[in-house]
């Protein structure tokens, strides 16, 4: 059972006295179309944070820390993602048919990038990447991995693959998932695959009883920039390092949480400073309904929090103490509880149930950030497929000094 007030000042030096400290302070309602995604952007030339709204049938708003609508723009249906942000020099970058769009968040005037025209409707997923001598633009689905000089979106490469998971670019070196089984590496300067890994096979139970042997697939990689290695996961719960340039696997851990069903499937994973040695840990929500966190060196896990019910969306990091180390914010698919975690213990802090609208709405990005300067943190999820909800942690006042927040 879930508990609703959790006194952590043995851990972390402060309380939160209950859930009743966090208030709804609105919602934006979307009148017009089904919110597909939302994500938040800040100025940083200015400061100001902007809430950007993606809609499913096909269009961008735009809203501004007091929920309000500053842009908005009919046909958009993907942006383009520069590694921990979309806004590239202030610039949003989005297609619309087949052009090449900027949004400038200066002064919210548009222009089209001079550069080709791409068939848009072709890709699922668009993300850029800052080389040493220029900058590139991975397009990609299911089928194929597109590789373009940016923005005049000149063709580089084209790699054929059987299976959809997200690629990912490091050191001259297209990483991606070709077959389910086989994780590649391209090299784009020499136009050559530069090594391949076979996931292998693991055994599988559900629920104690054997389901026998099955071929283990990738799932997305990702660089860890402390040690400029590629970490990959499997279907399996195997966890890999890889040297990018040779493809040499460092270390290895074959289901890291044995083989019951979905037991280690982690869905995603943050590369954060989890206790202030300036190093990484890995955090990840997982299907197995845990959130892990994960020591980088040999894969042990550091702490483990039980959420009880699947999360396979994205987790949000603010450090709301000033020590350095960020809390862990994340909802549960299907109940849409809201859990705050202490990021160097994994204890529940606070949890907080959100309002559920509709029965078949089950899953909700959350994103986190002081957005209009008062010191308090706000909790930005979605309740319905045409509400976001804006709530407000009035406990404890954020810090303004000493803080090292990601």
């Amino acid at each position: 059972m879930r508990t609703i007030l959790c006194v952590l000042a043995l851990f972390i030096g402060f309380s939160f006295a209950a859930s009743q400290d966090l208030f709804e302070t609105g919602t934006i309602d979307i009148n017009d179309g089904e919110i597909n995604d939302f994500y938040l952007e800040r100025n940083t030339d200015n400061n100001q944070y902007y809430l950007l709204v993606l809609l499913r049938k096909g269009g961008l708003k735009v809203f501004n820390a007091k929920r309000e609508l500053v842009f908005q723009r009919v046909g958009v249906r993907s942006f383009v993602y520069w590694g921990d942000t979309y806004l590239h020099n202030n610039i949003l970058y989005f297609f619309e048919t087949q052009e090449l769009y900027g949004l400038n968040f200066d002064d919210f005037k548009t222009a089209k990038a001079p550069s080709q025209r791409l068939p848009h409707d072709l890709y699922t997923h668009y993300r850029a990447y800052k080389d040493k001598t220029s900058e590139l633009l991975v397009a990609e689905n299911d089928t194929i991995v597109d590789v373009y000089q940016f923005p005049d979106l000149d063709s580089i490469a084209r790699l054929k693959r059987q299976t959809g998971e997200y690629s990912y670019y490091v050191d001259g070196l297209v990483v991606y998932n070709a077959r389910r089984r086989d994780l590649f590496a391209f090299n784009l300067n020499e136009k050559k695959m530069q090594w391949k890994i076979d996931a292998g096979e693991r055994k599988a139970k559900f629920m104690g009883i054997s389901l026998g042997v099955f071929p283990g697939w990738w799932m997305r990689p990702y660089w860890n920039p402390d040690d400029n290695l590629v970490y990959a996961r499997t279907s399996s719960g195997d966890l890999y390092k890889i040297k990018p340039k040779s493809g040499e696997v460092v270390l290895k851990k074959e289901q890291f949480r044995g083989d019951a069903n979905n037991a280690g499937l982690l869905t995603r994973m943050y590369f954060k400073d989890m206790n202030g040695d300036g190093k990484n840990e890995i955090v990840s929500p997982s299907v197995d309904e845990n959130i892990y966190c994960i020591d980088p060196k040999d894969f042990t896990v550091k702490w483990v929090y039980e959420a009880e019910n699947e999360n396979q969306m994205p987790l949000a990091f603010y450090d709301i103490t000033g020590d350095g180390i960020p809390e862990v914010f994340s909802v549960c698919d299907y109940d849409l509880m809201l859990s705050i975690l202490d990021g160097s213990s994994g204890k529940l802090i606070m949890d907080f149930e959100l309002k559920k609208e509709h029965k078949k709405f089950n899953q909700t990005y959350v994103v986190v950030a002081d957005i209009d300067g008062n010191g308090y943190l706000d909790i930005i999820t979605q309740s319905s497929r045409q509400k976001i909800r804006f709530l407000e942690l009035k406990t404890p006042k954020l810090p303004t000094s000493g803080s090292k927040r990601p």
